[in-house]
């Protein structure tokens, strides 16, 4: 599991919400050891985190090159798990991603009011 957060997290920067997907999996593993081989007990709702990532990684976003001549639109998301923001630019076809940023809050950051 390790590794395949690893995985998953190099290329977090071009899959959306990357941080909130991968929460329940690192929480799963948080115990564990990096080389520990002891099979991890996992729930469902973390199995089904595992396929989200997976399915996400294999189907990460094609970030486009930023135009001039375009408008910007910055998108952002937040819960109680994780924030997310999407720069996207706007094109004849519909909105292009340009950079995708998620962050999993720190158990401080979930303390902090909605203004901070």
């Amino acid at each position: 599991m390790h590794n395949f957060l690893a995985i998953i997290n190099f290329y977090h920067c071009f899959i959306a919400e990357a941080a909130q997907k991968q929460a329940l999996l690192y929480d799963s593993v948080k115990t564990n050891k990096k080389n520990d081989k002891t099979p991890i007990q996992c729930k469902l709702d973390a199995i089904a985190a595992f396929d989200i990532c997976k399915n996400k990684g294999a189907n990460a976003a094609l970030l486009a090159c930023p135009k001039d001549d375009a408008p910007f639109s910055l998108l952002t998301d937040a819960s109680d798990i994780a924030i997310g923001v999407f720069l996207n630019q706007h094109a004849d076809d519909g909105l292009q991603p340009l950079a995708l940023f998620s962050h999993k809050s720190t158990p401080t950051e979930k303390n902090y009011g909605i203004y901070d």
